[in-house]
């Protein structure tokens, strides 16, 4: 079979170019859906899948852009993450803890 474009890495772009018809072929390592959709997510990205969903005719971006959308549309097993941090450490020093 002949294709329009190979993505490695499955994601957004592929599934718009797909829906507009282009013939797209895309390779991942795992599988779909992940744990991890949305995992730390911040308000800018929320909007843009939003804006996406409209703009590229791939209604299926915006269950993914809310908390609420998500579990209604894609799965109930998971929560909504409280907090997001970030912990370094360097041998010999003060551990450091960023929330």
């Amino acid at each position: 079979m002949n294709y329009d474009v190979i993505i490695i890495g499955s994601g957004i772009s592929g599934s718009i170019l797909a829906r507009h018809g282009v013939r797209t072929l895309m390779i991942d390592a795992g599988r779909h859906p992940r744990f991890t959709v949305g995992e730390s997510m911040i308000p800018n990205t929320s909007h843009l899948l939003k804006l996406m969903s409209v703009r590229y005719d791939v209604p299926e971006l915006e269950y993914v852009s809310t908390f609420r959308s998500l579990r209604r549309h894609v799965t109930t097993s998971m929560g909504m993450k409280r907090n997001f941090s970030f912990v370094h450490h360097t041998r010999g020093e003060r551990l450091v803890i960023f929330t």
